[in-house]
């Protein structure tokens, strides 16, 4: 019987399982010398996937599912992917295409009334069924607990000491007071945080930092590095499906799970995407009022998300003094680099 391994998945569960094997030889991703069971033992514990689908003729193939969706496989096993899930499902799933048997879009779908309500309607008191349904924790079903429990999947540790990173454009020399926030009185709302109430921006590595204060050429540029001094815990939404475990779940919570997933990244592509100056005060209304869900109902330090600018990371952090800045050093840009799409005619 072929061998998987731990480097043939994303999910937890499983990969805890495949380390449980004996050492050996991958037979689907090539890795040597890595603990592997035998594919067809996994089926017990995969099998609730099946439940949450349908035969379809206009679904997808379940290799295609098992990546998108439910966040299994690893690209390590992406040539081979279809024979490694013939041997956890059976051979019956060959040429099969599948189809979820509820909308698992329903939370992004409901994210776009209640993006509305919040710019245009009710600002403080809004009444969209995402709210009730998800956000609030006076909600009669369950879906809150299951909402709360797949972000403490999404639980990313940041140790004391760990150090991250922060520009600024200024053509007059800056200290180490000058990187942190703004005083509340004079904070400008962000993509994060409301006006009047700071939260600190930083980036992971110097060059994404600096893109994202947006700069043009010959501009000076000053960056400082940001010292944790406590241990804090952040929400990472860089990859929530593949992050978190849908294993976890029991089968009648698979549908908020999934839906949930789809509203997570939802959530971080509106933080990521740049948003133009003279609309932003509205634009970030809603993601505003999900990083406040955030800190205050799920008791997070801050979140992780993907820059739109390159491959690095942004951090939000809501306390800033759970930072220390160093003296930031001077730079310029040499050359900046814009990407133009024209729209289909």
């Amino acid at each position: 019987m072929a061998k998987c391994c731990i480097h043939c998945f994303t999910d937890s569960v499983l990969i805890e399982a495949a380390s449980k094997g004996v050492v050996g030889n991958c037979s689907y991703c090539g890795a040597t010398r890595v603990p592997t069971i035998s594919s067809d033992t996994l089926f017990s514990t995969v099998e609730l996937i099946l439940y949450s689908l349908e035969v379809s003729a206009v679904g997808e193939d379940l290799v295609t599912l098992l990546h998108k969706q439910f966040g299994l496989l690893s690209p390590a096993v992406v040539r081979d992917a279809g024979r490694l899930a013939r041997e956890i499902f059976g051979d019956d799933i060959a040429g099969l295409r599948y189809a979820f048997k509820f909308d698992v879009s329903l939370y992004s779908s409901q994210w776009l009334s209640f993006k509305e309500e919040l710019k245009h309607k009710n600002r403080f008191f809004p009444r969209s069924a995402l709210i009730s349904q998800v956000l609030s924790p006076s909600a009669s079903n369950s879906s809150f607990e299951v909402f709360l429990a797949l972000l403490e999947q999404l639980k990313a540790p940041f140790d004391g000491g760990g150090v991250l990173f922060r520009a600024r454009i200024s053509e007059s020399p800056l200290t180490a007071a000058q990187m942190g926030t703004p005083p509340p009185m004079i904070a400008s709302g962000g993509r994060a945080n409301p006006i009047g109430i700071p939260y600190l921006y930083l980036a992971e590595n110097v060059e994404t930092c600096v893109a994202e204060v947006r700069p043009s050429n010959a501009s000076a540029i000053y960056v400082s590095e940001f010292v944790a001094i406590a241990d804090l815990n952040l929400l990472s939404l860089t990859d929530p499906r593949c992050d978190s475990s849908v294993l976890k779940f029991e089968e009648q919570q698979m549908q908020d799970v999934l839906c949930f997933l789809d509203l997570l990244e939802r959530f971080s592509l509106e933080l990521s995407k740049p948003v133009l100056p003279d609309k932003s005060h509205i634009e970030y209304i809603p993601t505003q009022y999900m990083c406040e869900f955030v800190k205050s109902v799920a008791n997070y330090d801050g979140i992780v998300f993907n820059s739109s600018f390159g491959q690095g990371r942004n951090y939000v952090i809501f306390n800033s003094e759970v930072f220390q800045a160093r003296e930031p050093y001077r730079g310029q840009v040499v050359r900046t680099r814009h990407d133009f799409l024209a729209d289909p005619v």
